[in-house]
């Protein structure tokens, strides 16, 4: 197949001149991986047919011709000072694992070495030797000449030679990176950049030096057609058993009901080439839906090796700093998780999720300390096993939403922050602001601010049996209201919070002066 084939024969001449005569392959310097190159070296004598001693001149200056990739570390002890060039080189002609550096064992350095194939006996012209190097890089080129008698580095060694990736790359293309085998969960998740790298190699797998390809890449679900992986646990709230009177709606009971499953198809998108250097093209995909995808790279028309790769997408998890807005995203019936870290006992705080955008979309709000809230089928109070799944709070059919922890439950360590998308897409602000805790003193007037939809906390001690009032009143004019509990033992965990010990009396509701 193919036949007949072309070759053609590339005459280079390496001179060997002896002493610190110049010359030393002045016009060989570059070669490609995979072809076998062919040089005479010349000495400045007539070896050929003389005879010294037990050994015929031919046989004991014949050269040897040692490759060393130019990364190779040599140890102290093993090499010789060239006294004209003051080069280091290694005194022994054939080299051993011993004679380089660790790291060079290591990494592969010394594993590249190679040497010239004797041609045969001396011909007119000189001595005849063949390479072929498959590994591309930069050598440096050591002579030896008497090897047998008393081994000697050729003046001007060693000369620099570089070996140039084959050009047919397209056959060992390689991927690497989280979209081949992702290790960190951190790096495969929705809403940010997942990448890879595409790196062209020669058929002996040099890495290639050029970008002239094209590539490709398609990311579809894994089971496209088979499952939806867009299933939402929907919840339907109808108000029932009220009696009307005059036309008017009576007041009824709020019954929420589960209404089943509604699937969603994700759907397929393309991965984008961001740059490219050296043959190594840096690749990138931006999936939007955590789910288990497959991701199909070409090169050329031609698949990638291993291609097509399976990669899970994993529910964003971001790291958000303590009194500042993060802005986020989250699809319909996914999640986005935020953590923040308490560094001290007794801290409150306010968790916010505020919907930016004008679609129906809701960013349903839980917060929960020290596990990730991702399950909207987590076994209730009353059913299941409820100790295996730590209290959550949760902040539902909202836009705005907003869930307060009083300081009396802050805990040390992560809270985190999970954001579940409601019927549609919500881009959104989060944000977890902690709140002050404050200490009343019996007849000083503390002052503070507060906003609607907020908590302001304060705690007071009573160290002898004794009535008391205490007074919220506001200082400003507004419209808005107010509302006061207090609760003995521990902070009120929201504004109708009627667990104290004291009863349901407690507690000033919706005025601007709370007594």
């Amino acid at each position: 197949l193919g036949s007949p084939f072309t070759i053609s024969v590339r005459k280079q001449v390496f001179t060997l001149p002896g002493s610190a005569q110049s010359g030393l392959m002045r016009s060989f310097t570059g070669g490609t991986v995979g072809v076998i190159y062919y040089a005479i070296f010349q000495s400045n004598f007539p070896a050929c047919g003389q005879t010294s001693g037990t050994l015929s001149v031919d046989e004991r200056f014949k050269p040897l011709v040692r490759f060393d990739i130019a990364t190779l570390g040599y140890r102290e002890g093993v090499v010789a000072e060239m006294p004209t060039t003051g080069w280091l080189g290694p005194s022994n002609p054939t080299l051993s694992a011993g004679m380089t550096t660790g790291e060079s064992v290591t990494d592969g350095s010394f594993a590249k070495t190679r040497y010239a194939s004797d041609g045969g006996p001396c011909i007119d012209d000189g001595y005849v030797f063949s390479f072929k190097i498959t590994v591309s890089g930069l050598y440096n080129v050591w002579i030896y000449t008497d090897v047998p008698v008393s081994p000697k580095i050729v003046a001007e060694s060693p000369r620099f030679f570089t070996v140039l990736p084959d050009k047919r790359v397209v056959a060992n293309f390689r991927g690497t990176g989280a979209v081949v085998e992702c290790t960190v969960e951190y790096e495969c998740m929705m809403n940010r950049a997942t990448t890879m790298v595409i790196q062209a190699r020669d058929r002996f797998f040099n890495e290639a030096t050029s970008c002239a390809e094209t590539i490709t890449i398609a990311v579809v679900p894994a089971l496209q057609g088979a499952d939806h992986f867009s299933i939402t646990n929907l919840l339907a709230e109808e108000n029932v058993g009220g009696v009307p009177m005059n036309g008017v709606p009576g007041i009824g009971i709020d019954i929420i009901t589960r209404s089943g499953y509604v699937e969603e198809p994700i759907y397929a998108f393309t991965g984008t080439i961001t740059s490219c250097t050296n043959g190594a093209y840096q690749g990138e995909i931006f999936a939007t839906l955590s789910a288990d995808y497959k991701v199909t790279v070409e090169v050329d028309q031609t698949p990638l090796f291993g291609s097509p790769y399976a990669l899970t997408i994993f529910p964003a998890q971001i790291d958000i700093v303590l009194g500042e807005s993060a802005l986020g995203l989250v699809t319909y019936s996914r999640w986005v998780f935020y953590r923040v870290y308490f560094d001290r006992l007794g801290v409150g705080f306010v968790a916010e999720v505020v919907k930016t955008d004008v679609n129906n979309g809701q960013p349903w709000t839980y917060v929960r300390f020290n596990a990730i809230f991702a399950d909207l089928q987590e076994p209730g109070d009353t059913g299941g096993k409820r100790d295996e799944n730590p209290d959550a709070r949760s902040s539902i059919n909202c836009q705005n939403c907003r869930i307060h922890v009083p300081p009396s439950q802050g805990r040390l360590g992560y809270w985190y922050l999970s954001v579940y998308g409601y019927e549609s897409d919500s881009f959104h602000t989060a944000s977890i602001t902690a709140y002050p805790d404050k200490i009343l003193k019996p007849s000083v007037i503390q002052t503070g601010t507060i906003k609607p939809g907020h908590y302001a906390y304060y705690r007071f001690n009573m160290t002898k049996s004794s009535g008391f009032q205490v007074r919220v009143s506001a200082t400003s004019t507004t419209q808005g209201t107010m509302t006061a509990t207090m609760k003995l033992g521990g902070y009120p965990t929201t504004d109708r919070d009627v667990s104290s010990i004291f009863g349901q009396a407690l507690w000033s509701p919706d005025r601007q002066d709370c007594i």
